[in-house]
């Protein structure tokens, strides 16, 4: 999860520098919206793969996925390369995101059944 928000956070610092590198200032702006609209479709997606193929693979396959596009967002050499990796980018975010908040809520189930089953043993 620190990863994907690092990622997110970290280049929309740098964004208008980017924009000035690539020759791309006014249309910069859609390397953000092809992230997140790639991150906010990706994560259903990735929530069922998940179910199909388990968990660690999937969010290691977006692992992947994230790195490879982090790494062709620093080769690019015009602002539409730019965006393309950046929606590439927002779809390993998405299912690192997604797949986070299943491990979240499943730990926090665990938890609780064995308060549950402690408190339920001492009384």
């Amino acid at each position: 999860m620190v990863i994907s928000f690092a990622d997110q956070q970290g280049i929309t610092v740098a964004m208008s520098e980017i924009g000035k590198d690539l020759n791309a200032e006014t249309t910069i702006n859609w390397a953000g919206t092809a992230s997140l609209l790639a991150n906010t479709v990706c994560q259903v997606l990735f929530g069922r793969m998940s179910d199909i193929f388990g968990r660690k693979q999937v969010l290691l396959s977006c692992l992947a996925i994230l790195v490879i596009s982090d790494v062709a967002c620093g080769v690019a050499r015009t602002g539409i390369q730019f965006f393309i990796f950046r929606a590439g980018a927002g779809i390993g975010n998405g299912g690192i995101s997604s797949l986070e908040v299943v491990g979240d809520t499943s730990i926090t189930g665990w938890l609780l059944l064995v308060v549950l089953l402690v408190l339920s043993c001492t009384c």
